[in-house]
């Protein structure tokens, strides 16, 4: 299965440092607005996130559009990046 969408997937989501989870309740936007704070919030203090993917999840656990109306969670990977090399891009 080597190139396939679901295996690349895979990989992305191995790669990452850490995960931000946010309910889907206010809507997608509201979602990603939530998910934007506690990068910023992370930044604040000290830390330097690079956003590595976003899932959007049903409430059976299912990866969905991030606008479908069974969107329940946003699922967040980061990795963190030297305060140095995150201050050069």
């Amino acid at each position: 299965m080597t190139g396939s969408p679901l295996m690349t997937t895979l990989d992305t989501a191995c790669s990452a440092d850490g995960l931000l989870m946010v309910p889907a309740t206010g809507g997608a936007w509201q979602a990603l607005r939530d998910l934007h704070a506690a990068m910023a919030d992370m930044r604040g203090r000290g830390l330097a996130p690079e956003l590595t993917f976003v899932y959007t999840l049903a409430s059976d656990g299912r990866l969905i559009d991030g606008q479908h109306p069974d969107a329940s969670a946003f699922v967040m990977g980061y990795r963190l990046v030297a305060s140095s090399e995150y201050a050069s891009n």
